[in-house]
């Protein structure tokens, strides 16, 4: 999005991601590490977004416009959101 505007996107089906990857069977210990080094990789992609850059578009497969701007958002969002899922429950 950042080199071409209106690109399209393939859908992806996050469930059958994490079947296919075997989330649940993954060690927490290996995944929390490779998390902390992606956060470090996605912040310093985000920051290098310069202001002219956030309202480029993407497209749904199903023809839907989204922004650089408003993936972020939903970026960050989604992460929150999933923090709750993995909450420790008592």
């Amino acid at each position: 999005m950042l080199e071409n505007d209106g690109v399209g996107f393939a859908d992806w089906d996050q469930d059958a991601t994490a079947v296919a990857e075997r989330y649940a069977e993954q060690d927490p210990a290996v995944v929390a590490a490779e998390l902390g080094a992606e956060a470090e990789s996605t912040a310093a992609a985000f920051a290098a977004v310069g202001p002219g850059q956030l309202a480029r578009r993407g497209l749904r497969s199903d023809g839907s416009a989204f922004t650089v701007d408003s993936l972020a958002r939903y970026f960050i969002h989604d992460a929150l959101h999933h923090l709750w899922d993995v909450r420790p429950r008592s």
